[in-house]
């Protein structure tokens, strides 16, 4: 029987939405080296967090956006030079990251970032569609911390190309996983216990 009204959506629905993923993303910037920036996570089992005004903190952020959607507007980010979000990254199963505080931003105003309370602040994200200001395409969540420790059990990779990290992750085997709406190939890694797609 279902349940009427239910606080969460049932998983097979969830499924069914292309819009929406069980997982959350951290990319890197597209600056000079990408590649070095994942590799460096990788060995040091670390996301180092980043400060967004105004907020003084630092906070590691993510994105919902699902995989193959942020796959598909690469060029697009591309052309308009856009620093963040290159197609590397490491991702996690979303409800583990809510466990460890990863929360979604609240995209409103600038005028509303003195009414939030200290706790949430580190979430605001400016939204003025007055102003042209939307970053809400991103579809970010953040947690608070200096850096993020890296459950080598819980993460799967993004990158283009498997042959940059070979020497890290040479034991693997290839696999399709379709069952979540995100049709994409997936190797999972046998020798250090991290899956990449």
């Amino acid at each position: 029987m279902i349940k009427k009204n239910p606080k969460k959506l049932p998983e097979h629905l969830r499924k069914r939405r292309l819009d929406l993923s069980a997982w959350l993303w951290h990319f890197v910037r597209r600056d000079a080296n990408p590649n070095e920036t994942l590799r460096n996570i990788i060995q040091d089992e670390t996301i180092k967090g980043s400060i967004f005004r105004p907020f003084d903190e630092h906070v590691v952020c993510f994105t919902e956006t699902p995989l193959f959607a942020h796959i598909q507007e690469d060029d697009d980010l591309k052309s308009w030079e856009y620093a963040r979000l290159s197609l590397y990254g490491i991702g996690f199963p979303r409800d583990w990251l809510y466990e460890q505080g990863a929360r979604p931003v609240i995209y409103i105003e600038s005028m509303y970032y003195d009414v939030l309370p200290d706790e949430l602040k580190y979430l605001f994200v400016e939204f003025d569609l007055g102003k042209k200001v939307d970053f809400s395409w991103q579809r970010e969540w953040r947690i608070k911390t200096n850096e993020f420790s890296v459950d080598r059990s819980k993460a799967i990779l993004v990158f283009p190309d498997h042959n940059e990290f070979e020497d890290l992750i040479y034991d693997y085997y290839a696999d399709f996983d379709i069952s979540n709406g995100e049709v994409c190939p997936m190797v999972a890694l046998i020798r250090n216990g991290i899956s990449y797609r």
